[in-house]
């Protein structure tokens, strides 16, 4: 971390930009803490209606409003992703992910502080395409092999468990930075609206 580089703890991230985790293929192991919900590769915020809901409470099957990505967090940049930049692979949902081409989000990393885990702010990026790693696929075997080298994955695992990694599908996200004049996304009080302007500038 540089001198003066600012640094905030997950919470007060997550109270800036009042956003929640994209949904994961991970299976989940519990829900009895909140603080785990803020450790997310991607988070995002509902999708705004220019109308009042529309109900169907015939059809269970009505897919939800796709969610507006609004940040993303590298996690042990040199670990739990070792292909970025510009490479995030994540098992958040696919389809979320693609409606999100062409956005563009802040990043923010994970650093180890004298103080316990803290997040830096890494700029802003813009998703430039999603596509799925299938399960057992060579450049996921690639990928997860990469990780456990950099030590963000333990090789000590049951079967059971390496089924969970490789017997799935993940998605490999491309990003690319975007130079900026926006600002530090902590300081900015309407973050949604100038993530919106930025996500439409370049656009054709």
């Amino acid at each position: 971390m540089s001198i003066g580089q600012r640094c905030y703890q997950s919470e007060d991230i997550h109270l800036h930009f009042g956003d929640t985790p994209i949904a994961s293929s991970k299976p989940k192991k519990s829900k009895k803490t909140t603080r785990a919900n803020y450790n997310a590769t991607f988070h995002g915020w509902a999708a705004q209606s220019d109308g009042p809901p529309e109900l169907n409470l015939m059809d269970e099957d009505v897919p939800p409003s796709p969610e507006i990505l609004s940040r993303a967090t590298i996690f042990e940049i040199n670990s739990a992703q070792p292909r970025y930049p510009p490479y995030i692979f994540t098992r958040s949902d696919a389809e979320t992910l693609t409606f999100n081409v062409g956005r563009v989000i802040p990043v923010f990393r994970h650093i180890t502080t004298d103080w316990g885990r803290r997040f830096v702010s890494d700029g802003y990026v813009r998703i430039t395409s999603v596509d799925v790693v299938p399960a057992r696929s060579d450049e996921l075997k690639e990928f997860i092999i990469m990780k456990i080298e950099e030590g963000g994955m333990h090789k000590e695992r049951t079967r059971e468990e390496w089924e969970e990694v490789f017997g799935v599908n993940w998605v490999k996200v491309t990003l690319k930075r975007v130079d900026t004049e926006v600002g530090h996304p902590m300081e900015i009080q309407d973050i949604r609206t100038a993530l919106e302007t930025l996500s439409t500038e370049g656009r054709c």
